[in-house]
């Protein structure tokens, strides 16, 4: 989902992640950072004005704190900071521009997590990244808030 005024947009990702927690009793610290490839795209009109765009990637690097529910499920919450890259095509009447920027700002998200082997843990989590309107586009700010699962291994 994104917030700035462009279309939905909608589609899917993939990405790594690498992070380090300490576990103390049922309490969990860490700090993680990710980086997704993507192709989540949305398009409309506005009259005779086409416009589609499309976020490019997303990165992030946060910090956690969980809480241990049971031997084998974690609950977190996560933030820091982090950033998307993205890309605005319009068109009017045959002539075509196309753009491409960044932005970047605060990321927010909480998740939980399933152990199970020793090495072995799913996730499923959400995060809100905040654009600054400090990107390469003029008043680059818009949101994004994505829903994604993954496979962890544990060394």
């Amino acid at each position: 989902w994104t917030s700035d005024g462009s279309p939905d947009s909608s589609g899917s990702a993939g990405g790594i992640q690498a992070g380090y927690n300490l576990q103390l009793g049922q309490a969990v610290v860490g700090i993680e950072g990710d980086y997704t490839w993507g192709s989540v795209e949305g398009s409309g009109t506005v009259g005779a004005l086409s416009v589609s765009g499309s976020i490019d990637t997303l990165w992030s690097i946060r910090g956690r704190l969980g809480w241990v529910l049971a031997s084998n499920l974690m609950l977190y919450g996560t933030a820091g900071y982090g950033g998307f890259d993205t890309s605005l095509k319009t068109g009017i009447g045959g002539l075509n521009l196309t753009a491409s920027g960044d932005a970047s700002g605060l990321v927010v998200g909480g998740g939980a997590e399933l152990l199970l082997t020793p090495s072995i843990m799913l996730r499923a989590e959400g995060l809100h990244y905040m654009g600054d309107g400090n990107g390469n586009f003029a008043g680059s700010s818009g949101d994004v808030t994505m829903l994604r699962a993954g496979v962890s291994y544990k060394f």
